[in-house]
């Protein structure tokens, strides 16, 4: 993509593409990314957790019952014992956090890419140093939200989720409900080890997917954009586009980050099954290894694919839409 030279008002140049606009305006910014983020996740979980259900269940093979290989034979299994609801064992920890937890991801990504234009437009960047900046802020962007996304939200929903679970499986469940598995969680196990186990794993999860996601979003928006000579924000991408360039997104940041959430998972499991590696992060990676190898860490890598190429391919595409639909509304 060509880049030119233009001055804002104080005189300054700043980066214009070769459609006349300048850089910080050739990005849509939405008015309300906080109620769009939140509205986004809550649907999209609703879609997507059966797949999440089973990487769990792959993931942790409990002790006592004979672990399911595949995705089929998981899924086969749960709704022969179980029936349908027995797919969404433990949603309600990610229903009660997806609201926040996909606000403040976007909320805080574009906090963030705004803090980094006003800035550039205070220092008057050299042009040709336009592009790298904006790749450089779309990247930092990504990590911080990730990094808020999962201290704040992702942690204690994958705890109690994960342990919800677990208890699930007992031949005489313990928690009634999510409200009541999180006191006994804390009453049990403590704040720190309860809530917020596996908190290492997690942020640096988070951090990465939020990094390929948001920064491979960017980068093939514009290609995009370019291919079909759309230069105008205001004008959103067909949401077919937004789909599939979320399911690429999406699908990238699965594989390259799976072998850090078995270890999450393993850690954020149940008193019995954490003792075998004393809540230590580098005890959790070596009784991994132990049970089957490096590619011990790739368990239930197939229903997480799925489920993540569908969640940020229907995440990119309704967060688009929703956002311009509340910015006209409000």
């Amino acid at each position: 993509r060509a880049w030119e030279a233009g001055s804002n008002e104080q005189g300054r140049p700043v980066a214009m593409s070769k459609g006349g606009r300048s850089e910080a305006a050739a990005r849509y910014k939405p008015k309300h990314p906080f109620l769009a983020g939140a509205i986004t996740g809550g649907i999209e979980i609703c879609i997507t957790y059966p797949f999440e259900y089973a990487k769990c269940q792959l993931q942790l093979k409990p002790t006592g019952q004979q672990a399911s290989e595949t995705l089929l034979s998981v899924l086969r299994l749960t709704l022969k014992s179980k029936g349908v609801y027995g797919l969404y064992d433990g949603i309600s920890a990610w229903l009660f956090f997806s609201f926040p937890r996909a606000a403040f991801r976007f909320s805080t990504y574009e906090y963030v890419l705004r803090i980094f234009e006003t800035w550039r437009e205070t220092r008057g960047d050299h042009v040709s140093n336009a592009r790298h900046h904006t790749g450089s802020a779309v990247f930092v962007a990504g990590i911080v939200a990730g990094l808020v996304e999962s201290s704040s939200c992702m942690t204690p929903m994958h705890c109690i989720q994960i342990k919800m679970q677990q208890d699930s499986m007992r031949q005489h469940p313990v928690y009634r409900n999510f409200f009541h598995a999180t006191k006994c969680i804390v009453h049990e196990e403590g704040f720190r080890h309860g809530l917020f186990a596996g908190m290492t794993p997690t942020v640096l999860k988070q951090c990465l997917n939020s990094l390929i996601r948001f920064g491979s979003m960017y980068e093939m928006t514009k290609w995009r954009r370019n291919q079909i000579q759309s230069h105008d924000p205001a004008v959103p991408l067909p949401t077919k586009d937004v789909f599939f360039l979320g399911a690429i997104a999406g699908a990238i940041s699965a594989v390259a980050s799976h072998p850090i959430d078995t270890v999450k998972s393993n850690m954020q499991g149940n008193k019995e099954h954490i003792a075998k590696f004393h809540h230590s992060t580098i005890g959790c990676v070596k009784h991994i290894y132990g049970r089957g190898g490096l590619l011990a860490f790739y368990s239930g890598l197939t229903p997480r694919l799925i489920r993540v190429t569908i969640e940020q391919a229907t995440t990119f595409a309704l967060f688009d839409r929703i956002s311009r639909a509340l910015d006209q509304a409000f």
